[in-house]
């Protein structure tokens, strides 16, 4: 009998601890909700949103890195102003003032007087012409320097001066060489000047003539192919100083009215 009880109590033990399956908590799903949740996005619901009509998607880091690109750019590039002009010529003009300068102050308040009377000529054949000065208080002490300007713009003597009484500044018409006219008491002639080995030399094509007036003389040697060209002279007589500025005609002569400065005057420099 009491065997009988104990197996009762233990058979009633193990239906109390039976699980009952419809107070379970359900914790699977089915097929279809499994596949739903693990379901990799698609390609749409993963793509970045495009960008907005009028709005800029730079980063705040690429858009500061892009505006020091361009100011750095701007900061190195040179403006054309600050670009130097390539083969561009050295202005000779304020030197060769410089020169006219000191070559009229040797006759300034001096009661003897005298004249500088320049003209400028291409005689070396580059871009930059020479300046040519004939200084003296006469026709007997007149002499002729020639002028060059150096690459830092220094004026410097391109070689050893030369006689100029009675002379005109000129050029040969066929040759284009500077040429020096010259004319006294009936007798004149005219020579072509080119530079060769540190000198002024005679191109040996002289050309001699006798003459009655100035008129005829000019006549002669424009049938040679010489003419005058223009130059200017600064005039120093006691204590008044004056300048003539002359200008060849379309005949090819010189005005016979030069325009006339009171005092030192360089315009002809200026206007070259």
């Amino acid at each position: 009998m009491k065997k009988i009880t104990a197996i009762l109590l233990l058979a009633a033990m193990l239906t109390g601890c039976g699980m009952d399956e419809s107070v379970r908590p359900e914790t699977s799903v089915s097929e279809s909700e499994s596949s739903e949740i693990t379901e990799a996005p698609t390609e749409e619901e993963t793509e970045a949103p495009t960008e907005s009509p009028g709005l800029e998607t730079e980063s705040p880091a690429e858009e500061e890195l892009s505006e020091t690109s361009e100011e750095e750019t701007e900061a190195e590039a040179p403006t054309e102003e600050e670009q130097p002009e390539e083969n561009s010529p050295v202005s000779f003009k304020e030197a060769y003032k410089t020169v006219l300068e000191e070559a009229c102050q040797v006759y300034e308040g001096q009661e003897t007087g005298g004249s500088v009377t320049f003209t400028l000529y291409n005689v070396c054949g580059d871009e930059t012409p020479e300046l040519i000065v004939k200084t003296g208080t006469c026709e007997a002490d007149y002499v002729i320097d020639f002028y060059t300007l150096t690459e830092d713009g220094t004026a410097v003597k391109l070689c050893d001066p030369i006689g100029g009484g009675h002379t005109s500044f000129g050029r040969n018409t066929e040759t284009d060489n500077f040429s020096l006219l010259y004319g006294h008491m009936g007798y004149g002639y005219a020579f072509q000047l080119v530079y060769e080995q540190g000198q002024m030399i005679s191109a040996g094509n002289e050309f001699e003539t006798d003459f009655l007036d100035s008129e005829e003389y000019y006549e002669k040697v424009a049938a040679q192919g010489y003419e005058l060209i223009d130059f200017e002279e600064v005039f120093y007589s006691g204590q008044q100083t004056v300048s003539w500025l002359y200008r060849r005609g379309q005949d090819g002569r010189l005005e016979s009215e030069p325009l006339e400065f009171a005092g030192k005057d360089f315009s002809f420099i200026d206007l070259w």
